[in-house]
């Protein structure tokens, strides 16, 4: 799961092995994890609040992942401003990510499947060493860090941004003056164009 490290997974894997009777659905999962909205509704206002139970272990893993998603991930950035431009407070886009974090989080747990291994990337990496392009010249090119680079070439986590970027970047023909940045706001122009129909 994207920002998600091996405490948070612990933490989570730890609520779901105590509570094995309970896992009966990503919904009672979100309420072990105390992801469930609670309504909160009053006069006019139909809205739902935080759920203040369930493990708070599991929920501060939620949180951290969720936190990481709205800072690193380009989508969930986007996600969180549509939810503020809707009128949603901070506290209830956190609400709301927790809750698909949850979701994801319960599909894993009960369905694992293998992350990408060296050989499901090595088409990128020989990609570059044909291009005769160094790990650290690729990092300046794709606007990261060396380490997530190498982590994403050795298939030690799936990182979706720089994935999308690289292999953009590979499609472009590997070249020596490509920018990120452009790929990025060409992206988002053309979900946000895809939102619209």
């Amino acid at each position: 799961m994207y920002g998600c490290g091996p405490v948070s997974a612990a933490k989570l894997a730890v609520a779901a092995g105590d509570n094995p009777g309970r896992l009966r659905s990503e919904a009672s999962f979100a309420a072990i994890c105390g992801a469930c909205p609670i309504p909160a509704s009053s006069g006019k206002t139909v809205r739902h609040r935080l759920n203040r139970g369930g493990d708070r272990q599991a929920n501060s893993a939620l949180h951290e992942i969720a936190r990481q998603r709205v800072m690193r991930d380009p989508e969930t950035a986007e996600y969180a401003e549509r939810a503020r431009a809707r009128g949603k407070s901070d506290r209830e886009v956190m609400r709301c990510l927790k809750r698909y974090v949850a979701r994801e989080a319960y599909r894993a747990l009960m369905r694992p499947h293998e992350i990408r291994r060296p050989e499901d990337a090595s088409e990128l990496v020989a990609a570059r060493r044909a291009a005769k392009v160094s790990q650290v010249r690729a990092t300046s090119i794709l606007g990261t860090s060396e380490k997530y680079i190498s982590m994403l070439e050795r298939g030690q986590r799936e990182l979706k941004p720089i994935r999308r970027a690289y292999e953009a970047w590979v499609e472009a023909g590997l070249p020596l003056d490509w920018d990120r940045q452009a790929f990025e706001a060409e992206r988002k122009m053309d979900s946000k164009k895809h939102l619209a129909k």
